[in-house]
């Protein structure tokens, strides 16, 4: 038998060789394979950053369309203009593209068809905007066809309490005659209408103010009780040689049940600020004068014989409102201040019905002396003060009102909205008249309360339209010059259009305040 041992051998060292020679090709198949596992993975890498950029890009866009639908939604509903579907749709899609950035190819490839607007409510009850996006996502690498998404925004409108009083002077006089009271009425009820319209967030007080504010309210017969301080049925200032005090022991004339005239007072001590933000229980004492006697009828009082009597510091026009007209020496009578207005404060309402019978009711007040603006700010603050709530307060009927400062959380609106006219305004603290009104707009700066002014003056100048001590001290009530605005025209009935426009302006302002736009998805 033949020996093929070398044969075999030979066929086996040559398949070795061809096997050593074949895996070293196999292996360069595997490193193409491998290669190429990384260019696509690179190519998805690269696909699904653009998509998730591009993503990312709408989602920044929606966002912005979703703000500027809401804002817009609530500048129309104060300017009562239309704000449709279509309208919202077109807002929405400008917003889209121009917050796009740098990326052409996506803001070519959106269509005004890709944008769509919807209203809904959120889960607390607030008007909702969501914005839709859709767009298709082409891989440009991969090629595994389109995909179709969408991203959507939504944001809530949010109605921030509003609340609001309305200060009206009513002294008589060269300036301010029956035209102007008449102005007043008219501009007031637009100026409520605009305010509180179809909201059920917004609320007006009305403050009809002379050198007094009449505080009297026929659903409350004992408001006199509930806020007078022990020893307030004293007439203060008046006191005999004994120490006793003139009483005021007529309740039927004092307060006013002629004219239902009450007219309060406290907190006006240098240093103080009406302590507008404490509560009125047992608080006031009660505003009078010491007239001549007079067979005028609508001034009914209490007769006394002022030669018993000596009159302490406070009979003076100052600060504790009891004021002498007829002199030491003269017998006279108590009388409720002829300058506290007969038309009573309006607490907060949204009742326009109320509110306009009450400025029907605004009287003019024939006194010898002018108005003061302090009085008209310290109870026009303590319309808007929580410490009036309940009934030891204004009793209304929504024991939530007024309600709480705002405290930084963005759930509240106040504000003073004050007109005055041509020369009618003293102060009541002589050189301490500055600091006094300065400390007051301090005290409504720390609560958030705001301050608008409507002033007329031939001069239509800052400077001439009140007492420049007043004036002085007024400054720091104001957020700014915008929330001042001063008339050339010496009358009311000279400035209508523009005190209407005015008051346009700042319910339109108040409503801005007071609608909070945010995002919630």
């Amino acid at each position: 038998m033949k020996n093929n041992t070398g044969g075999r051998g030979r066929r086996l060292t040559r398949a070795l060789r061809l096997f050593l020679r074949d895996d070293r090709g196999a292996g360069a198949v595997f490193y193409v394979l491998g290669t190429m596992a990384l260019l696509v993975t690179a190519a998805f890498i690269v696909d699904a950053t653009t998509a998730t950029g591009d993503a990312a890009q709408i989602k920044r866009a929606t966002d912005a369309a979703a703000l500027a639908v809401g804002r817009q939604a609530v500048v129309s509903g104060d300017e009562n203009n239309d704000f449709d579907d279509q309208q919202m749709a077109e807002l929405a899609f400008d917003y889209v593209r121009a917050n796009l950035g740098l990326n052409a190819q996506l803001a070519e490839a959106l269509s005004r068809d890709k944008v769509s607007v919807r209203e809904g409510r959120s889960d607390n009850d607030y008007p909702t905007y969501t914005v839709a996006v859709s767009f298709r996502t082409a891989p440009e690498l991969l090629r595994t066809g389109d995909v179709e998404q969408t991203i959507y925004s939504t944001a809530e409108v949010r109605n921030r309490s509003l609340e609001v009083a309305l200060a009206l002077p009513v002294t008589v006089r060269e300036s301010f005659q029956p035209a102007d009271l008449d102005v007043l009425k008219r501009v007031g009820k637009n100026f409520a209408a605009n305010l509180i319209g179809g909201s059920d967030n917004a609320w007006l007080a009305l403050v009809p103010y002379a050198v007094g504010v009449n505080v009297y309210d026929n659903a409350v017969p004992n408001r006199i009780s509930r806020w007078m301080e022990s020893g307030a049925e004293n007439a203060d200032g008046l006191v005999d040689f004994k120490g006793n005090a003139a009483s005021f022991i007529d309740r039927r004339k004092i307060p006013d049940r002629i004219d239902n005239r009450l007219c309060l007072y406290r907190g006006m001590d240098v240093g103080e600020n009406f302590r507008w933000e404490q509560s009125p229980a047992n608080d006031f004492r009660i505003a009078f004068w010491h007239y001549p006697n007079s067979d005028d009828d609508s001034i009914a009082g209490i007769s006394i014989d002022a030669r018993k009597f000596q009159f302490t510091p406070y009979n003076t026009y100052s600060r504790g409102q009891a004021v002498s007209i007829a002199g030491n020496d003269e017998s006279g009578q108590l009388v409720v201040s002829p300058a506290c207005p007969k038309t009573p404060l309006l607490p907060l309402t949204n009742e326009l019905t109320d509110i306009d019978d009450r400025l029907d009711a605004l009287r003019q007040q024939r006194v010898n002396t002018l108005s003061k603006i302090d009085f008209a700010l310290g109870w026009s603050a303590m319309a808007l003060s929580p410490a009036f709530r309940g009934e030891t307060g204004w009793n209304l009927p929504d024991d939530s009102l007024p309600k709480d400062f705002d405290e930084g959380r963005n759930e509240r609106v106040k504000a003073i909205v004050m007109l005055i006219h041509s020369g009618s305004y003293q102060n009541a603290y002589g050189n301490e008249t500055r600091s006094f009104v300065a400390r007051l707009c301090s005290s409504f700066k720390a609560r958030g309360l705001d301050v608008y002014l409507i002033a007329t003056n031939p001069s239509g100048s800052y400077q001439n339209a009140v007492n420049s001590d007043i004036r002085d001290g007024l400054t720091s009530c104001f957020a700014s010059n915008l929330s001042q605005l001063y008339l050339s025209g010496e009358r009311f009935s000279d400035e209508e259009d523009e005190i209407q426009a005015r008051l346009d302006a700042i319910a339109a302002e108040l409503h801005q305040k007071s609608a909070f736009v945010r995002l919630i998805e």
